[in-house]
């Protein structure tokens, strides 16, 4: 044993990650399956219940080796760690010799701690043990494992073991400190039943689609929601646990929330997708219910039956966290022409390996003016913020947006740059006033409202689409009324 509890030490203060995967991995492949789910379980750190309190645990020490308690302190400023600090103190110099135990021996070993007297037993390792060991055996029986490897590099490791599916891993990664797994049944590449049925669909980002060039087939087979900007996760229900996956396959449980006590009321092997839309991630929207027929009264596959159950069960709970987007069939919601020319639609197949599409408009066009110019870096490449401006009620020109020359290719940033030092009427630090003489066609997806700039609008996706010179010809500048939110 002592050849592992001096591994799981150079692993535990090796901070080269690239030299720790490599060790671990070597590990997976040279044992048998008994000591590698032992191995992983102590390598994830996985949360026990401690046996033995580090208070305890001290206070034993102090009275064995009969040393007081400043001795102690002044030994644990120097070594930093105090399992580590108690497994010197304890060991005996003449206590070297190898323990050829296996892992799996020793976690057997010490789950006997359970039954027994554990200050009699504690002594009886301390006469015979190395440091090393005791090391290990105070961290597992206070329960004070840290992770040396997260789960994503983990499941990567078994994946290049293995073969295993990466999502497969994943799961049962997370269910492994819920419930008991042996080593072949982690890896093992078959879903079983019981996973199927709580395995999260595919998720995909929306991908943005022009509706003009856009052939939906069936508009049956279609739902329209609105969208909404903000992050989408998954959220299933597992047994007694809830699991969050975002896009990454980032996995992370959430047991005390005010979300917790409702979710847990779904149905299990549920799976809903949500999106946090704002940044303090307080408001929870439910966009789709997926594996939505394990609900009661479930008859029927068309998209009334299947809101109207969700809108029952969701009354039933009382609760106003979650929020139900409103859902149309496709060729009812293209019927109202108040969606017509509207943004900020979604589309989706009932099927669950159909992606998502967001429904967007042609940007809106937009003729502004060159006002001011704010040098970045004048020593090195050309690099430059202009202010665009539009007329307001009064015909005065105010800021409507800021953009940098990269919008620009090459040569009409150049162009413009020179243009810009023959044309400079003020400088003011870096920021130069120029005169009026070029127009900027620009387009953008849409406008919100912003209180701390002038205009109060601020415009999202701005790209530039032609510079030209102000001439009687050019087209005029646009009035601040026409910028629509």
């Amino acid at each position: 044993m002592t050849s592992f509890s001096s591994f799981y030490k150079i692993i535990l203060t090796s901070r080269d990650e690239t030299y720790r995967y490599y060790l671990i991995k070597k590990y997976l492949q040279e044992h048998d399956d008994e000591d590698r789910i032992q191995f992983i379980r102590i390598i994830l750190g996985l949360k026990q219940l401690p046996i033995v309190s580090l208070k305890k645990l001290t206070s034993w020490c102090m009275e064995y080796k009969e040393i007081p308690e400043w001795l102690l302190k002044k030994s644990h400023a120097t070594v930093g760690d105090w399992i580590e600090t108690l497994s010197l103190v304890l060991a005996k110099p003449e206590n070297q010799s190898s323990n050829q135990d296996s892992l799996s021996t020793f976690i057997n070993k010490i789950n006997l701690f359970k039954d027994q007297n554990l200050k009699e037993s504690f002594i009886r390792e301390w006469e015979s043990t190395p440091a090393d060991e005791l090391f290990l055996m105070h961290k597992i029986l206070t329960g004070s494992l840290k992770p040396l490897i997260k789960k994503q590099a983990l499941a990567l490791l078994l994946n290049e073991i293995h073969k295993t599916e990466l999502s497969l891993l994943h799961h049962r990664l997370n269910e492994l400190s819920d419930k008991e797994m042996d080593y072949s049944a982690l890896t093992n590449p078959t879903w079983t039943p019981e996973e199927v049925q709580s395995k999260p669909y595919l998720f995909v980002y929306p991908e943005i689609i022009d509706r003009q060039l856009f052939h939906l087939g069936d508009p049956d087979q279609w739902i329209v929601e609105p969208f909404i900007h903000g992050i989408r996760v998954q959220i299933y229900r597992s047994l007694n646990s809830l699991k969050i996956i975002n896009t990454d396959h980032e996995i992370f449980s959430i047991d005390k929330s005010p979300a917790h006590a409702a979710l847990m009321l779904l149905p299990p092997e549920t799976v809903l997708e949500v999106v946090f839309s704002n940044d303090t991630l307080t408001t929870h929207h439910v966009i789709d219910f997926h594996r939505w027929h394990t609900l009661e009264k479930y008859e029927t596959n068309s998209l009334t039956s299947r809101r109207e159950t969700i809108q029952i069960w969701l009354d039933s709970l009382g609760t106003t966290f979650l929020k139900l987007i409103p859902q149309h069939n496709y060729s009812q919601w293209k019927k109202n022409p108040d969606y017509l020319g509207t943004d900020g639609w979604m589309i989706k197949g009932i099927q669950n390996d159909l992606p998502w599409y967001r429904l967007k408009p042609p940007p809106i066009e937009l003729n502004t003016a060159l006002m001011y110019v704010e040098y970045i870096n004048q020593s090195s490449a050309i690099q430059y913020n202009i202010t665009l401006g539009v007329l307001d009620l009064e015909s005065q020109l105010v800021p409507i947006a800021k953009v940098s020359c990269d919008l620009l290719n090459d040569s009409d940033k150049n162009e413009l740059h020179y243009w810009i030092q023959n044309n400079t009427a003020q400088r003011f630090g870096p920021v130069r006033l120029v005169r009026a003489g070029k127009f900027i066609a620009i387009s953008y997806d849409r406008a919100q409202l912003n209180k701390r700039v002038k205009c109060g609008l601020t415009l999202l996706n701005i790209r530039i689409i032609k510079i030209g010179a102000v001439s009687n010809q050019s087209k005029p500048i646009s009035s601040i009324i026409e910028v629509s939110v």
